[in-house]
């Protein structure tokens, strides 16, 4: 008898935490910080490149004025050959163009016959804004000297739809 409500416990606890991670699978997540300040963290937003290369990019900000509303920017790029130095980056989308500056590598791994770098930059709050306005984004990074563009994907612009609608119109 022990056992059956052991067992019984331990399923309804697990189901109990799959409920929890479907339901906190948002496009978002905001923590609060303390003395009224909140962070905001964007998850992963995808870009198709050429030769079945990836960019990865999420965005962490938040509202207090001691970090001069500055967004950082974390992105990935997945790209079959080897990829060192990332020269420039910059996202365009119609209401605007946004240059990265220093961007610093934070790692760089090869995992079977692909290779992960991963960045960080930091762009002004207003940027951040004006980006989000519109859904068609263009990534554009030299690589080693060489130009490439990511387009986003169709489920890429209805993220962007919804962060504008459901976050930055709010705030």
């Amino acid at each position: 008898m022990k056992m059956k409500i052991a067992i019984l416990l331990f399923i309804s606890l697990l189901v109990q935490n799959c409920h929890l991670s479907i339901t906190n699978s948002k496009l978002f997540e905001s923590f609060y910080v303390g003395n009224g300040k909140t962070n905001y963290f964007i998850k992963s937003l995808k870009f198709k490149g050429p030769e079945k290369s990836k960019i990865f990019m999420d965005l962490t900000f938040n509202m207090a004025k001691e970090n001069d509303n500055a967004v950082i920017i974390n992105f990935s790029i997945i790209n079959i050959k080897e990829t060192i130095t990332v020269d420039s980056m910059s996202i365009n989308s119609d209401n605007e163009l946004v240059s990265l500056k220093r961007l610093h590598l934070l790692f760089l791994e090869k995992n079977k016959n692909q290779f992960l770098s991963r960045y960080t930059s930091k762009i002004d709050l207003k940027e951040a804004f004006n980006l989000f306005k519109n859904s068609e984004w263009d990534v554009t990074i030299h690589l080693n000297g060489v130009k490439h563009i990511f387009k986003n994907t169709h489920k890429t612009m209805r993220k962007i739809d919804y962060l504008n609608e459901h976050l930055f119109m709010i705030l």
